[in-house]
């Protein structure tokens, strides 16, 4: 007990003398005897756990550990999951992996880690400030996103030098964002479908969904929940097995 509480008061005392007393780190740690990394741990540690020397100086050496202990603890934990927010992103893009699936994998190796619901909420927030724009999550093999590109492409003639002006079709898979483009004669039907067929045999597989914007070649009427497609379109899906 006599070692617990010369420790706490050696905590007390950096952060008297950070706080009040105004010194550095290094003159806290030459005038206490003790090592800069420590004195530079216990000011943060108390500073994390929201606490101030107006606050310490009262509590007694039993709770003051506490606090600190707890504090120390929920970093470690954090630290150690946070280390799994690349995987664990790139693990959720795949097909039949979810939340729940990572986290029993996550609890068997870290068995006093967090529970679910605050796994999903660190999770998360670590996704969003991520990519602070627009985060989108992709299954592989999930959706292939087609469309004619706004600028023209250009095909000259080696022997006339004529220039022609061509469309520019793209398809791109969501999840690898592996990227098929062609240059067709035009936007008519028959171009965009024998393009999407081109991307298909282009990926080696075919995707759940094709997602196209709403040009004419591939949607009739365009609609939030239910846009007419283009029946030449809707037979292309059928016959490769998609939507």
């Amino acid at each position: 007990m006599a070692k617990k509480r010369v420790t706490m008061n050696k905590v007390r005392e950096i952060i008297r003398l950070h706080e009040e007393m105004g010194l550095s780190y290094r003159k806290i740690a030459r005038a206490l005897r003790i090592s800069h990394p420590i004195v530079s741990q216990d000011i943060a540690e108390v500073k994390a756990a929201g606490l101030g020397y107006a606050d310490i100086k009262t509590l007694s050496d039993t709770k003051l550990l506490e606090l600190l202990e707890k504090r120390r603890n929920e970093t470690e934990r954090y630290s150690k999951l946070s280390e799994r927010f690349p995987y664990l992103a790139q693990e959720l893009k795949k097909t039949g992996v979810n939340r729940l699936l990572l986290w029993e994998e996550y609890r068997k190796e870290c068995s006093n880690g967090y529970s679910y619901s605050q796994f999903c909420y660190h999770l998360q927030v670590w996704l969003n400030a991520a990519d602070v724009t627009m985060h989108l999550n992709h299954k592989a093999g999930d959706k292939a996103f087609v469309d004619f590109a706004g600028k023209k492409l250009s095909l000259v003639d080696l022997k006339t030098g004529e220039v022609r002006p061509v469309e520019t079709f793209v398809a791109i898979l969501g999840a690898s964002q592996l990227t098929y483009v062609e240059a067709v004669e035009s936007q008519k039907k028959e171009n965009w479908i024998k393009a999407n067929e081109n991307a298909l045999w282009y990926f080696g597989g075919v995707p759940a969904a094709l997602v196209p914007d709403c040009l004419k070649s591939g949607v009739t009427k365009g609609d939030k929940y239910e846009p007419d497609i283009n029946p030449e379109y809707s037979d292309f899906a059928q016959h490769y097995h998609t939507v």
